[in-house]
């Protein structure tokens, strides 16, 4: 079963289908809450069924291709690695819940799980303590827009993740206008958000339900099953990208640029093309094919997505405080032994 209702509804579909012995793959993030996170991992366990959470970018080509290098040894330790990403998410349509906080809305639920994923399967590790900071330059569309944050692994090695939903400068032209799925990405996207939610909320004209209405009536043209041309999954024209990463290592810097590896190192400049562009969505299907008819441990297993969730919530949590958070007793650490 797949589950892809929104965030707050998760733990109680999760209940639903684990009680009817149901395996199940569900969208990211896992839950909400902690809370609820545990819920789900207890209704796993008692119903002795697979449950995966359908994280993708750890998936991306460029990303496993990187997270081999490092774990060869041949540039030393991994001492950094730093991601950003910056979209139009909070002017593109979004159900309210997508936009809400309180309902598992935001970027820090919606969007920081991606470079969490990257970050974990790049250091080869768990996540100890998180500082962060949120930016809300628009708190009627939504109170977390964007944010920063910094990430100490159990290794001693650190991550920084630099993520802005605003729709002014679009991170895809470091990657040759490759867009989340590899598509080809028009460099006046952002313009064409801003144009058409100019045109839903007609400058503060309309009523606030006939904003809702266009809200929704253009959010669901973009759903998969629509009869609308943006809303089936787009052909791979390249590799898959979620903003840019470069990973710090002893003897060399490696980062994505499009289609190709880029590795820096005191000797000189490599290029590392990526051939393999099979779809992340694909090898989360073979995961949970291998678990449910294996028998095979899943990776992104409910426990893996909770610390996930966990590490997004220490971002709020240390904004709020204006302190670094621990992240408590869920860590192991490492994720390959």
């Amino acid at each position: 079963m797949y589950i892809a209702s929104p965030t707050r509804l998760h733990a109680a579909h999760v209940q639903i289908a684990a009680t009817s012995k149901k395996h199940i793959i569900v969208e990211k993030p896992l839950a909400a809450t902690i809370q609820e996170c545990d819920a789900i991992s207890n209704a796993v366990r008692q119903n002795d069924i697979v449950l995966l959470c359908g994280h993708t970018h750890g998936f991306d080509p460029a990303i496993e291709m990187m997270a081999n290098l490092v774990r060869s040894g041949q540039l030393g330790d991994v001492q950094l690695v730093h991601s950003f990403n910056y979209t139009d998410f909070v002017y593109r349509a979004r159900s309210l819940d997508e936009l809400d906080v309180e309902q598992g809305g935001g970027v820090l639920l919606l969007q920081a799980p991606h470079q969490i994923d990257m970050v974990k399967e790049l250091l080869d590790c768990e996540i100890a303590s998180v500082y962060g900071r949120i930016v809300s330059c628009d708190p009627e569309r939504t109170n977390e827009g964007g944010y920063v944050a910094l990430l100490d692994s159990v290794k001693c090695s650190t991550a920084t993740l630099t993520y802005s939903g605003y729709g002014y400068f679009d991170s895809a032209q470091f990657n040759g206008w490759r867009g989340e799925r590899g598509q080809y990405r028009d460099p006046d996207t952002h313009l064409e958000t801003w144009r058409a939610y100019r045109e839903r909320t007609a400058g503060g004209e309309r009523s606030g339900r006939m904003r809702d209405r266009l809200e929704d009536g253009s959010r669901k043209k973009r759903m998969y099953g629509s009869d609308s041309e943006g809303a089936s999954l787009p052909a791979h024209e390249g590799q898959p990208t979620f903003g840019t990463t470069i990973v710090t290592c002893e003897r060399g810097d490696i980062r994505q640029a499009g289609d190709i590896l880029v590795l820096d190192t005191a000797e000189g400049r490599h290029v590392i093309g990526l051939e393999n562009i099979e779809r992340a969505e694909f090898r989360v299907i073979n995961e949970f094919r291998q678990a449910v008819a294996a028998g095979a441990q899943p990776l992104h297993n409910a426990d893996w997505a909770t610390r996930t969730v966990e590490a997004c919530l220490a971002i709020r949590e240390s904004a709020q405080k204006g302190d670094r958070v621990m992240l408590g007793g869920r860590q192991s650490l490492r994720l390959w032994e």
